[in-house]
Formats: structure tokens, C-alpha cells, sequence
């Protein structure tokens, strides 16, 4: 076994999402027996369960090997579930070869296509299998010789035809063509009508179809669904993710105007399917696709019903049956999956099924935020049976490993507000510190709800006994000192707020192994004396001592500096909202925040025709000049298009550049231009760097003998001349 080949198993192991080195693995797989290999292509699509790509690899190798029964197999596993276009051509095709001399071959083609243009029908690129499927059904026209079968027969066409003009797609204008060929042919006193009467809905179709073809051209529908949990190139995954995002929001636009609701509907839930084949581990897909389907009302006219049911009620179903395939397959580990399907339960009063949903999201070992989960538990429990039953989950949920601070606090606080009975509230904390002393954010909560019982002793108590212990190192007490502060300063004398702060700055001393200089100490003085987001400074003294506040208060304050600022600009010509201003704002303090380049000396785009190489910057963004020495080395070398290779490593020359001894002795060659050498660079305009000399371009002698020596063409006839 070669080295790559070890080298891809070995990284497919520590990170699935490597596409290359699985490519690697196909490939050799590809040149090995089946019987072999069946165990590598079945890991394959159980890592990818949703790739077309990759489950038509696996079935194209059994095909090669003539292994038919287990092709049909694959196709029973994928094909209702996957609803790719190449994946269906794939299936249509090998029915057509190991099916010909089968005596029911035409019934098993014609339920085959029917099968194909219900489930995959509406896709953009569809237009091959309409158009495979009416020339079927036109090859059986050779066979039937009664002239009612025929006219039966040109019906299915027709009915077909029609079918694919109501969908827009690629190649729609070949379908018509096509269309209108057939209604000649077979019927031509009444062709025209029939025509006619189509031409109006085809032509708002055609329309459609460009926006369309538009509006999926940058989706990678052959791209596999990746796991987030693993590397991947993040800026491509939102990218196509925004894509697909952008696809569902135009067919939920309804471009064709479909009277129908269903239809509608069933546009956009096939986007939404044709999303989950390569973003099935994005979970804002799976809810917003339930939530569409949940929302799904019937038009104030009429009740639309299917089989004695409402639209509402099916959508209702449909949204169910979305939210448990979510959360048996891909979403599994998603708390947030789980906790939004058994919210949806719940309000369908289906209280059973939500202790269901809770108790199986709990039950996986990689699930993330199960503290949440056990949150939003005890929370559901308690709206639906009682405090008690509450108490006991809680109970229940401390035997977890994987629980956090956040259970503990979360519960005090449901205790205090539903029994109020701070009492209850004190022990659940008193308890949680026996296993999160050493967590600063919980003591600061368990602080904060002593200090609203108006427990001033005893929070004093806490606040000592918390900052005196090593639990928490005094690195990340700053908040707590804060608190202290701010507690001292509502309900204490001035000698206590002085003690305090003299303590604090005791601390933030041996913090930092020296004495507090003055900038140090006035930005702690504004500590003192800040109240939520008012400061006793403004912004620009804020910013001139150097004042970063770990709560975010300078943020704040500049962002209601420049939401003033752009208000008074605003307010008297241009009508803003709020929620714009705010945007603004943030982006402006955001901006401020940041280096950002000097543009000053960047030169403005310029279109040119046959630019010459190496005046074009590589780098999007701007155009640079290169250095003149550059500048004229790039103009003599030939263009890159006519280099193939070996290419220099730049790194090992830069090495041996590095690593090499000048000798003492050495010139430097300088580059010469006209006969001049290039001493200094800053020197040298741009201007005579690009100078040419051509004859008749000046009067200079010396110039028009300089271009007739460069000119080949005449160097040579001149030669030829002297021949003869």
C-alpha cells in the first residue's frame, strides 16, 4: 500500500470533511475488486449519506462488476431521499439497458419517468429527462396500430408536453420547439390553436426560467454535506449556504404567480430539499423550512382540502414529520433543534410527545448545551405539571457530568419567582457552590441575588468570604470587585465605599506584581463612579486615559455618541429609523476600532486592452506600480502565458540567497536603461521607464536610429535587400 494512500485513511480519520483525500481513496478503491472494496464505498455514503456524487460512484462500480441486484438495492436506498438530477438520469439509463428484453419493459420505463418528473420534475436542469420521456413515449407510437391506442397515446404526449412547459428549466425553449413540432405532426388542422392557446403561459414561463437559471448558477449541488464539528472551509460553506438561502427566498416569492397554494408550497419545499443534500448539518435550515410548513394558512376564499384534510393541518404534519427526521439524522446533537421541535409539540398540545423529544435529546452523549436541554426541561415541567415535579428533574439532572453553573442558577431563580420564597432560591445557590466556587460569573450571580433580597449583612459576608478565598484567582475578580463597589455605594457609608476601593487596588496591585500608575488607577476611579452606561468622562477623555471598561460601557457610550452625532446630521434633511442609526453607529465605532490601510497612494482602475504584463497588480483592490528596475525587467521577459514550468521555488531561492557569501570585493550590477545605469530608484520617473522610441515619434536623430535598430522587421528586410 502506498504512502498517500496511507496518509488519506489516516487523515479521514481525524477529520472527515478532507473531500481530497477521499477522492484519493475512490480513486484506488476504483482498481481493486468489488468485493474488496463494497465495505469502503458503504463507509463512504454512511459519512455522506446525502451526496449523489458519491452514491453514484458506489453504484456505477456495481455495474461495472454486472452486480445487479445489488445495484437495485442502492437505488431502493437513495433515490426517494436524494432528488439530484444525475442520480435519477443514472437510474433511468440502467433500467434502459438491463431491462430492454424484459417483456414488460415499456410499463417498467413509463412508471419509471413518471416516477422521475413527479420527484424531480421542478429541478432547472430537468429539461433532459421531459424530453427522454416524450421520446420514449414516441418510439412506442411504432408499435401501435390502433388508431384509438394512437390518439391515447398522443394525449400522454401532449399531457406530458404541457406538463413541462408549466415548469421553468434550462433548454425550455428546445421542450417548445419540440412541442410544437410534435402538435404539426400528428394533428395539423388544429395545431395552431393548441399553440396559440399555450403561448401566453410559455412565454411568462421562459421568463422565469432565465431568473432561474440565475438564481441557481453559483450552487455546488454535487458538494457533500459537511459536519461542523470538523475543519472546512468555513467562507465557502456560508457562501453556498447564502446561496441556497437566496434560491428558497425567491421561490417563496412565488415568480410564476401560481394560483395554487399547493404548488407553491411544493416549490418551495423542494428547494429546501434540494438544500439539505449539501447544508443537511446547518440547523437554521431545518427550522426555517418547519416553520414555513407550520405557517402555511389557507387563502380567505376557500379551505383548499386534500384527502379530508386542510392545508394547515397536512403542513402541520408535514412540519412534524421535518423536525423528527431532523432530529434522528443530521441535527441529532442540535440542542436547538430539539428544543424548537418540542416548543411546536407543545403548542399542538401534544404533551406526551414532548416529554419524548426531551427525554431522546438528553439521551445523546454528543449533544451540545445539555445544560439548556435540562434548563428548558425543568421549565416545561413546571408550565405543564407543577414546582414539585420541577424539583425532582432538577433532582434528576444533578447526576449529569455534564451539567453546568447555568442549572443551578437557572432553577434558584424559577424557585424565587414562582414560590417566592427566597429561601428555597438561597439553598439551590448555597448548594451550587460546592461544585462551582471556582466559577467567578456564578459567584457574581449568587451575589447579585443576595443583594436584591436586601440581605445587606449577608451579602457583605458572601462578597468577603468570596474575595478572601484562592477559589477564584484574583486575575478574574474585576466584576466581583465591581459589584462590591457599586453594592457598597447604594447601601454603604463613605467609609466602607473607601475600604473597598482600597482593597481592590491592594489587589489589582499584586495583579500585576507592581504599583498601580496614575492611568491604571483613574480608570478604576471611573468604576467608582460609573452608573450602568453613564460615565463621568466624555468619550474623548475616556479614550485619552486609556479607559477600557471589561463591561462594555465605552462601547456603549461612543455608540450613543455617534447615534447623537448622526442624528443632528440626519434630522433635518433625510427621514432614518432608529434600527438604521443604530446599525450606522455600530459600524462606525466598529470601524474606529481598526487599522485601516492607506489609500491615498493607490492608482484608480483603468481599463486597458492588451495590457502588458506586470502593469496589472495580482492583488484585488488596487493597482500599484512596480518598482522602475522591475518594471523594465518584466518588459523584457515573455509574457507568462508562454511559460510552462519548471517554476523557481521562491522559498529555497530566498534560502540560497540567504546562505550565500558576498564576497568583500563584489560589484553590484546595476540594470541599464538607454545605455544609463539605474543608481537610484526614487530618483527615476515612471514617465521615462515607459518611454518608447519609435520612428517619426520626435525629432531627436538619436532617437529615430535607436528605433530603426529595434525594429526586426526592417532589420530583416534590409538583410534580404543586401542579398540580392
Amino acid at each position: 500500500m502506498s504512502i498517500t494512500i496511507e496518509k488519506a485513511k489516516e487523515k479521514i480519520i481525524f477529520n472527515p470533511n478532507s473531500l481530497d483525500s477521499w477522492n484519493i481513496l475512490i480513486k484506488d478503491a476504483q482498481e481493486k475488486p468489488m468485493e474488496e472494496t463494497r465495505p469502503f464505498f458503504e463507509q463512504l455514503i454512511t459519512q455522506f449519506p446525502t451526496s449523489s456524487k458519491y452514491w453514484k460512484i458506489f453504484i456505477e462500480e456495481e455495474i461495472k462488476h454486472k452486480n445487479f441486484d445489488q445495484v437495485e438495492k442502492l437505488f431502493e436506498r437513495c433515490l426517494n431521499k436524494i432528488l439530484n438530477i444525475d442520480l435519477w438520469k443514472c437510474f433511468l439509463n440502467y433500467l434502459k439497458e438491463s431491462k430492454r428484453h424484459h417483456q414488460d419493459y415499456n410499463k417498467i420505463m413509463i412508471q419509471a419517468y413518471d416516477s422521475a418528473v413527479k420527484k424531480i420534475g421542478l429541478d432547472v436542469l430537468s429539461y433532459s429527462i421531459w424530453l427522454d420521456y416524450t421520446s420514449f413515449l414516441k418510439s412506442l407510437d411504432l408499435n401501435v396500430s390502433d388508431q384509438n391506442d394512437k390518439q391515447t397515446l398522443y394525449e400522454t404526449i401532449r399531457k406530458i408536453y404541457r406538463m413541462a412547459l408549466e415548469n421553468p428549466m434550462a433548454n425550455i425553449d428546445q421542450v417548445w420547439k419540440e412541442y410544437c413540432a410534435f402538435e404539426n405532426q400528428v394533428n395539423p388542422n388544429n395545431a395552431e390553436d393548441l399553440i396559440e392557446s399555450l403561448n401566453k403561459e410559455f412565454q411568462t414561463v421562459k421568463k422565469v426560467s432565465k431568473e432561474y437559471e440565475n438564481v441557481t448558477r453559483p450552487l455546488e449541488r454535487n458538494l457533500p454535506a459537511l459536519n461542523l464539528e470538523y475543519p472546512l472551509d468555513e467562507d465557502e460553506d456560508i457562501r453556498q449556504l447564502h446561496a441556497w438561502k437566496r434560491y428558497i427566498l425567491w421561490e417563496k416569492q412565488n415568480p410564476l404567480k401560481l394560483n395554487n397554494h399547493r404548488d407553491v408550497i411544493r416549490r418551495v419545499i423542494f428547494a429546501y430539499e434540494q438544500a439539505f443534500l449539501c447544508m443537511a448539518y446547518h440547523c437554521d435550515l431545518w427550522h426555517e423550512a418547519a416553520l414555513f410548513l407550520k405557517n402555511q394558512k389557507e387563502p380567505l376564499k376557500r379551505i383548499d382540502k386534500l384527502d379530508g384534510k386542510t392545508i394547515s393541518e397536512i403542513t402541520e404534519t408535514a412540519a412534524a414529520s421535518l423536525y423528527e427526521r431532523a432530529i434522528t439524522t443530521f441535527m441529532k446533537n442540535s440542542c436547538l433543534t430539539h428544543l424548537a421541535y418540542a416548543d411546536f409539540e407543545e403548542s399542538r398540545t401534544r404533551i406526551t410527545k414532548v416529554y419524548d423529544i426531551y427525554e431522546k435529546c438528553l439521551s445523546e452523549e454528543k449533544l451540545d448545551h445539555a445544560t439548556l436541554a435540562w434548563i428548558h426541561y425543568i421549565f416545561f415541567v413546571r408550565r405543564n405539571e407543577d414546582i414539585l415535579a420541577a424539583r425532582k428533574l432538577f433532582k434528576r439532572a444533578r447526576q449529569d457530568s455534564r451539567i453546568t453553573y447555568h442549572l443551578f442558577i437557572a432553577n434558584a431563580l424559577l424557585e424565587y419567582f414562582h414560590t417566592k420564597d427566597k429561601t428555597v432560591g438561597f439553598n439551590i445557590f448555597h448548594l451550587g457552590t460546592k461544585k462551582f466556587s471556582h466559577e467567578p460569573e456564578y459567584m457574581l450571580a449568587f451575589i447579585k441575588y443576595m443583594s436584591h433580597l436586601n440581605e445587606d449583612n449577608n451579602a457583605r459576608v458572601l462578597f468577603e468570604r468570596i474575595l478572601t478565598t484562592d477559589d477564584i484567582p484574583a486575575y478574574k475578580t474585576n466584576e466581583i470587585w465591581s459589584e462590591f463597589l457599586k453594592f457598597e455605594c447604594a447601601v454603604g457609608d463613605l467609609a466602607s465605599i473607601l475600604k473597598v476601593d482600597k482593597k481592590r487596588l491592594k489587589v489589582f496591585e499584586s495583579v500585576q506584581n507592581n504599583p498601580l500608575n496614575e492611568v491604571t488607577q483613574s480608570s478604576l476611579m471611573i468604576d467608582r463612579y460609573k452608573y450602568m452606561d453613564l460615565l463621568p468622562c466624555n468619550v474623548i477623555e475616556l479614550k485619552s486615559m486609556g479607559y477600557k471598561s471589561l463591561n462594555g460601557h465605552l462601547a456603549s457610550s461612543i455608540q450613543a455618541s455617534a447615534m447623537a452625532n448622526l442624528s443632528a446630521i440626519f434630522s433635518n434633511n433625510v427621514s432614518i429609523s432608529q434600527a438604521d442609526l443604530a446599525a450606522v453607529a455600530a459600524s462606525e465605532f466598529k470601524r474606529s476600532k481598526l487599522p485601516t490601510p492607506d489609500i491615498s497612494q493607490m492608482m484608480p482602475f483603468k481599463p486597458v486592452r492588451n495590457i502588458l504584463p506586470g502593469m496589472m497588480h495580482s492583488i484585488a483592490g488596487g493597482v500599484f506600480p512596480f518598482p522602475p528596475a522591475v518594471t523594465e525587467l518584466v518588459k523584457r521577459l515573455p509574457p507568462p502565458s508562454t511559460y510552462e514550468g519548471p517554476f523557481v521555488i521562491i522559498d529555497e531561492l530566498i534560502r540560497k540567497f540567504q546562505e550565500s557569501d558576498i564576497p568583500e570585493d563584489f560589484q553590484p550590477f546595476y540594470v541599464q536603461i538607454n545605455g544609463e545605469p539605474i543608481r537610484d530608484f526614487e530618483h527615476l520617473s515612471t514617465s521615462s521607464m515607459l518611454k518608447r522610441t519609435f520612428v517619426g515619434a520626435g525629432s531627436d536623430d538619436e532617437d529615430t536610429k535607436k528605433g530603426k535598430s529595434m525594429d526586426i522587421y526592417k532589420q530583416r528586410q534590409y538583410k534580404k535587400l543586401i542579398q540580392k
